[in-house]
């Protein structure tokens, strides 16, 4: 636990650049008929019967204080399956208070066993990602948000919907810090690029 802590401190505190061009052009979530706005490096698609998109917003906590004249880190926080992304950020308040300032993307409603499917878990990405790269978005254009440095955190479910995220984006996020996850998702062409990518964290 206490490098898994470290690790995150040395994201917030560490300046990273990677990306930010590509960050700059991310969709906004797709609210019609479900088609991925993502292509890199291949278009998901959510079969019939799977869940397209999140019923409720992001919870979006800015740190105490903030202020327009800097930009803080991003901390996307995704849920487990039967348990809320908000627990998680809540049961770690107290550490997270010792940290420098971040801003938290907390995700709605919990992953549920029908998201283990090799189709659930493709629709659960789907919707995930159309969300955070919303939220992204949208904290970028408020221009309050550093987002050359954002990091996914999340445990089982979350954890394997936080790597297939990275993969896909990764000249978006700049780490992962994940637990108790199959780390199964692969993406063509994508481990290469982690691996050459300056600065970034992956735990």
């Amino acid at each position: 636990m206490k490098y898994f802590f470290l690790a995150f401190l040395c994201f917030l505190i560490v300046p990273m650049t990677v990306g930010t061009a590509v960050a700059q052009k991310r969709p906004a979530a797709d609210r019609t008929r479900p088609k991925a706005p993502a292509v890199y490096p291949r278009v998901i698609s959510v079969a019939d019967g799977f869940q397209a998109e999140l019923g409720e917003p992001s919870r979006i906590e800015f740190p105490r204080n903030a202020t327009r004249a800097k930009k803080y880190p991003v901390v996307v926080f995704l849920p487990a399956t039967g348990a809320e992304a908000s627990m998680y950020h809540d049961l770690y308040q107290e550490v997270f208070s010792e940290l420098p300032p971040f801003i938290s993307i907390i995700t709605p409603e919990p992953a549920t066993e029908k998201d283990w499917s090799s189709q659930g878990f493709e629709a659960a990405t789907y919707r995930y990602e159309n969300r955070i790269l919303a939220d992204s978005e949208r904290l970028k254009r408020q221009g309050v948000a550093d987002t050359s440095r954002v990091i996914v955190f999340g445990f089982s479910m979350g954890g394997d919907i936080g790597w297939a995220l990275v993969q896909r984006y990764p000249e978006f996020f700049s780490g992962a810090i994940r637990g108790g996850t199959r780390t199964s998702w692969s993406e063509k062409g994508s481990i290469a690029k982690l691996k050459t990518a300056k600065g970034n964290c992956f735990l």
